[in-house]
């Protein structure tokens, strides 16, 4: 076995601060994923511009790993809204 397997390559430590912000950002994306799932296009919508409006703004004071690993969900989240909405 290779020893290169064993050594930590990326190793995150995270404040308690960016702990609760991170648990609060899932909390929200769940929130508008469900309405999505659950066909509520308007709903979500509405709380994507609200989501978008509350952690965009949010992401440009973040860590970089904040933004990298949050921000590409409202991408996401706009382009089902896009595309289940033309059906």
């Amino acid at each position: 076995m290779k020893i290169s397997k064993l050594i930590p390559f990326n190793i995150r430590i995270k404040s308690l601060y960016w702990v609760r912000k991170e648990r609060e950002i899932n909390s929200d994306l769940t929130i508008l994923f469900d309405k999505i799932d659950n066909d509520h296009y308007e709903e979500a919508t509405i709380l994507l511009k609200q989501l978008e409006d509350k952690w965009l703004l949010f992401s440009q004071t973040a860590p970089e790993w904040f933004a990298l690993e949050y921000i590409p969900q409202f991408t996401r989240a706009g382009s089902m809204l896009s595309f289940l909405k033309a059906e």
